[in-house]
């Protein structure tokens, strides 16, 4: 997400500027990707618990629980994102829910939120409370099937890769799945160092316990 911010009484954003914008996307991505995938993939344990917030009909967050706090202050003071784009983040995000709500062909507002700054990913979801606006945002660690697809993506993980890593969180070794896939041990083997080389990690338990703790 890139948000674009011009100066109270500034021209409005135009075509142009989206054409900019694009022309140097590659490059903007393949640094965050770069910055995102620079620190160790094993990550802490200590994540808060899971928390709750709602999000008003217009767009300000209401109720918290109290679990709600460290998280919240994990996504501005440690990572020093100012408290307006937090709250137009949910804002956004409360908005899509409402849309899928409505149509459920529309993106399902699932974020997960690289480790950078925190220690570890997070998961948001979003769903509409009832017909008056709100919406409950429910923020906690991202683990397992909540994780494997945008870990994946942020690594550059191939499609066979995945489904090796999908196996590998489900606890089947090497020859299990090669039997699974129709592969030979080599291949497989070949495939994990692949994994263990764009990941930085030392070996599956490692790996597996990056995607799983």
């Amino acid at each position: 997400m890139l948000y674009l911010l011009r100066e109270a009484g500034g021209r409005p954003f135009d075509g142009a500027d989206v054409r900019r914008i694009a022309e140097v996307g590659p490059s903007l991505i393949a640094a965050l990707r770069s910055y995102v995938t620079a620190g160790p993939v094993a990550l802490s344990a200590h994540a808060p618990p899971p928390s709750v917030l709602i999000v008003a009909a217009d767009g300000r967050i209401g109720a918290t629980t109290p679990q709600a706090r460290p998280w919240l202050e994990a996504m501005t003071a440690r990572q020093n994102v100012p408290d307006w784009l937090i709250e137009s983040s949910f804002a956004a995000l409360a908005a899509a829910a409402r849309e899928h709500a409505r149509n459920p062909r529309r993106h399902n507002p699932l974020l997960c939120v690289p480790s950078s700054g925190s220690g570890w990913w997070t998961a948001i979801d979003a769903q509409p409370l009832g017909d008056d606006g709100d919406v409950a945002v429910v923020i906690q660690r991202a683990t397992g099937t909540l994780l494997l697809p945008s870990f994946c993506d942020w690594y550059a993980i191939t499609a066979r890769e995945r489904q090796i890593m999908h196996h590998l969180q489900d606890g089947s070794a090497p020859k299990q799945i090669a039997r699974l896939l129709d592969l030979s041990v080599h291949t497989i083997n070949e495939h994990l160092r692949a994994i263990f080389r764009k990941t930085g990690t030392c070996g599956r338990n490692e790996l597996v316990a990056a995607i799983t703790a």
